[in-house]
C-alpha cells in the first residue's frame, strides 16, 4: 500500500501552487517544501519506471489523469472502464513507486515518520493505519 504516494499524485497541483511565495509582486520558488521534494522524487521514479517500460501505457495515463486533478469517476468515464479498475491500476503503480523509494513512501514507513515527528500515541497510529486502509483514503480534502 502507498497512501502517501497516492496522495502526492492526487494533490500535485495544490502542492505545486503551495511552493510559490509572492512578495511585492515578485514570485519566488520555495523549494524547501518537504511535500514538494517528495513529489519530485515520486514523479522522477514514475518517469524512470515508464522509461524502462515497467508501467503500461494505460496505467501511465490513469496516473497522469489523476495527477491533473480529475476524479476517479471522471477518469473511469474518460477511458471507458469501471471505477474499480482505475483504483486498482492507480494503487498498483503507486505501490510499485513506494517499493522502489522505500522509507517514508510506504504506509508503514510513513506512519513511523509521523509517529516520530508528531509524537503520536499508539492509539493515534492505529487510527491513522485504519484510515489508510479505509475507502475514505481516496477522498481529497481541500
Amino acid at each position: 500500500m502507498s497512501w502517501y504516494v497516492e496522495n502526492l499524485f492526487r494533490n500535485s497541483t495544490s502542492i505545486r501552487e503551495g511552493i510559490m511565495e509572492s512578495s511585492n509582486a515578485i514570485s519566488v520558488l520555495n523549494t524547501e517544501s518537504d511535500l514538494y521534494m517528495d513529489l519530485l522524487s515520486v514523479e522522477s521514479t514514475f518517469k524512470k519506471l515508464c522509461d524502462q517500460n515497467l508501467v503500461k501505457f494505460f496505467d501511465k495515463r490513469i496516473v497522469e489523469f489523476l495527477s491533473s486533478g480529475l476524479s476517479i469517476e471522471e477518469v473511469a468515464e474518460k477511458v471507458g472502464v469501471a471505477r474499480t479498475t482505475i483504483v486498482k491500476k492507480f494503487s498498483t503503480v503507486c505501490s510499485r513507486i513506494a517499493f522502489v523509494l522505500g522509507d517514508n513512501f510506504s504506509d508503514l514507513g510513513y506512519i513511523n515518520y509521523m509517529k516520530e515527528k508528531y509524537k503520536l500515541t499508539d492509539e493515534e497510529v492505529d487510527r491513522a493505519l485504519e484510515f489508510m486502509k479505509s475507502s475514505s483514503r481516496r477522498v481529497i480534502v481541500n
